[in-house]
C-alpha cells in the first residue's frame, strides 16, 4: 500500500468465514514481514456499536489499514442511461418505479 501512496483500502467478501480468513492471513503476513498495516473486519453479525467502532477506527487512524467487509458496505455503480438501449432504459424505469405487492 505504501508503494502506491495508499493508507486505507476495503476488501469485499461474500461470506463471513472468508473475511475472517482474509483478516487472519493478512495480519499474520504483515507481522512476519514487518509491514506496518492493520487489518480490521466488519460484518453483519456484529452489533451496530461494534460496526461503528470499526468504522470510527478506520476513519481516525493514521496507519495504513485494510477493512475486510462482508455484506455490510455494498458497492454500487452509476450506469449512464446513454449506454443502454431505449428498451433497457424503459425496463429499468419500470422495475424501479413499480410498487411492491406488500404496499
Amino acid at each position: 500500500m505504501e508503494e502506491k501512496g495508499l493508507r486505507k483500502a476495503l476488501t469485499y467478501h461474500s461470506f463471513n468465514k472468508n473475511a475472517v480468513h482474509f483478516q487472519n492471513t493478512a495480519t499474520e503476513i504483515f507481522e512476519r514481514t514487518n509491514i506496518d498495516t492493520d487489518v480490521l473486519r466488519i460484518d453483519g453479525k456484529m452489533t451496530s456499536s461494534e460496526r461503528d467502532g470499526q468504522l470510527e477506527q478506520l476513519k481516525i487512524t493514521l496507519r495504513s489499514t485494510i477493512l475486510a467487509n462482508c455484506r455490510v458496505l455494498t458497492a454500487g455503480f452509476n450506469l449512464p442511461a446513454s449506454t443502454l438501449s431505449p428498451s433497457w432504459t424503459r425496463r429499468l424505469r419500470c422495475r424501479t418505479s413499480r410498487r411492491s405487492s406488500a404496499a
